[in-house]
């Protein structure tokens, strides 16, 4: 998606010509504030001169169909852009002065950011029968789109012709119940099928009101996104309203939600996460292009009829390795340059402790007695005042909530780049070092922290890990779920079959029982390895 460098407010024309000497102010983006306005209840007395009802006068309704949409936003930009650039896009005055939503006398990309907020209101459908079912007593099932409330719309044509089948999916968040209560959990709204041919998009996205909307913002490579826009219509129903100037936006992520799980929650709640068309008199959720033309209204029935698929946040019991507990795994206690280890016979060892008196850079090594060191716990490092600086080798897997809590660290090195951090302040404000595209740098891009890249993730990166299926540089569970998958059903997960299938090396990687072809056999080794009966595949 490109950026638009628009001239927001040094454009002085109605609809005319672009004048010959025109200033070009900062790009927009989504960033500014008039791009992603805060959540109001009611949206249309915080935008200078009010959208007045129809019939009165066509205001916002820049392609003259008699609504308001995110179509009539991208139609404005687009309008722009022609202008910015020097070519001709000759428009009624009627059409102009409807573009110009402030009005202020010229058209803006704020005026297009006006209209998209318009969408931002209570619709006549608001108690929609989707979010009655899941307030009045259908709690904790997941919910099916239902496809009826826009089928049954004036919006409806056969989408069977249309070339282009957007989906848009919600994530299925499964969440660990044993510490769920009052934690936040990121759930993403994925679009496919529709690269590059769209540039609207507007749909109320409904939630089970047990959650708390904290945040809802697009990923970072949507940040080119001339605005990105959403508002809250009550408790559970919020829209989301995206606009571009061309049909040039991409597939990806089109925005994450940020929910906070009620005080109570528990295991076996299940938290459904949906889309619901709404239309009224004066405005509708769409899908398409720059306008509201055949191919946009093929494009908006095919999403809306059979490309939606619902989400949820569920809560279940994660089976757990009692390896931290003293009274049921048996371990080792060694002491050697101040930092203190429990060593398992499993063939794994735990940074758990340090003496306050270490100062300066503290380098972890990968092994320990010759055993790796794969796991730094919960305030191993707590209190540590004198250290500056710290080196996290590529054998540590997982870092523990407030690990490094009291340490003046300025500089951390993680060498593991998926290594899992947990919490979000767990080196404080310390610059974080690691290779790029892993776990690390997005656990610091979402916390707010500085992250100096260190070089091509390859160097480091190890294809060849015994038990790794997913080629995360790690062995789990979800590498023994990948091989039942192959196992059970070949067509989608055996290598080359779709894009979640296993791919060639983590093939050979999870081939461990010595025999030819993945098995259930080498699902349940990995099993093991990772419960720590066994120490090795060999």
């Amino acid at each position: 998606m490109k950026k638009f460098i628009a001239t927001v407010m040094a454009l002085g024309i109605v609809g005319g010509a672009l004048p010959a000497a025109c200033p070009f102010a900062v790009e927009t983006s989504a960033a500014d504030d008039i791009f992603d306005p805060p959540v109001i209840n009611d949206p249309l007395s915080s935008i200078g001169t009010p959208l007045p009802d129809y019939p009165e006068r066509l205001l916002g309704d820049a392609d003259k169909d008699g609504y308001i949409s995110p179509y009539d936003a991208s139609r404005t930009l687009n309008h722009l852009a022609m202008l910015s650039i020097g070519k001709t896009d000759a428009v009624s005055d009627e059409t102009a002065a409807a573009m110009d939503t402030d009005p202020d006398g010229r058209i803006g990309a704020s005026d297009a950011a006006h209209i998209l907020r318009w969408c931002i209101k209570k619709p006549a459908n608001a108690e929609s029968d989707y979010k009655k079912s899941v307030i009045s007593g259908h709690q904790n099932k997941e919910i099916a789109y239902d496809a009826s409330s826009f089928i049954n719309s004036s919006r409806y044509v056969d989408p069977s012709d249309s070339a282009v089948k957007p989906e848009i999916t919600i994530d299925k968040v499964e969440k660990d119940a044993s510490d769920a209560a009052g934690r936040q959990v990121k759930v993403n709204i994925n679009l496919s099928g529709a690269d590059l041919h769209y540039a609207s998009a507007g749909f109320h996205l409904i939630y089970d009101d047990r959650l708390t909307l904290d945040n809802l913002k697009q990923p970072s490579e949507f940040y080119d996104s001339l605005i990105f826009s959403h508002g809250s219509i009550d408790k559970g129903n919020e829209f989301i309203g995206i606009t571009d100037y061309e049909n040039d936006s991409p597939d990806g992520i089109l925005a994450t939600a940020t929910f906070t799980l009620p005080e109570d929650a528990e295991s076996g709640d299940l938290y459904p996460i949906g889309i619901q068309y709404c239309e009224d008199e004066r405005t509708f959720d769409c899908f398409g292009g720059v306008v509201n033309n055949a191919e946009s209204q093929l494009m908006n029935s095919a999403l809306f009829t059979n490309g939606i698929s619902n989400g949820y946040i569920s809560l279940v019991e994660f089976p757990t390795v009692p390896i931290t507990e003293p009274q049921t795994a048996e371990y080792d206690i060694i002491t050697e340059s101040g930092i203190t280890y429990y060593v398992y016979p499993s063939g794994s060892a735990r940074v758990v402790d340090c003496a306050e008196d270490i100062t300066g850079e503290v380098v972890i090594p990968d092994s320990i007695n010759d055993v790796t060191v794969t796991h730094i716990d919960e305030a191993a490092f707590q209190g540590c005042s004198g250290i500056t600086s710290v080196k996290i080798p590529v054998s540590v897997k997982n870092i523990a909530e407030n690990a490094f809590s009291g340490c003046p660290l300025e500089k951390v090195t993680i060498i593991n780049y998926n290594c899992t951090i947990t919490g979000s302040d767990t080196f404080g404000d310390a610059e974080i070092h690691s290779y790029v595209g892993g776990s690390v740098e997005q656990w610091a891009k979402d916390n707010g922290k500085v992250f100096v890249p260190m070089s091509d993730v390859a160097t480091i990166h190890d294809p060849t890990l015994k038990g790794d299926a997913n080629l995360d540089d790690q062995v789990n569970i979800a590498d023994a779920v990948l091989v039942m998958q192959v196992t059970t059903n070949p067509d989608k997960y055996a290598p080359g079959k779709s894009d979640v299938s296993i791919k060639a090396q983590g093939e050979i990687n999870a081939d461990v029982d010595g025999k030819a072809g993945l098995t259930n056999s080498d699902a349940l080794l990995i099993q093991k390895f990772k419960l720590g009966l066994i120490r090795s595949f060999d």
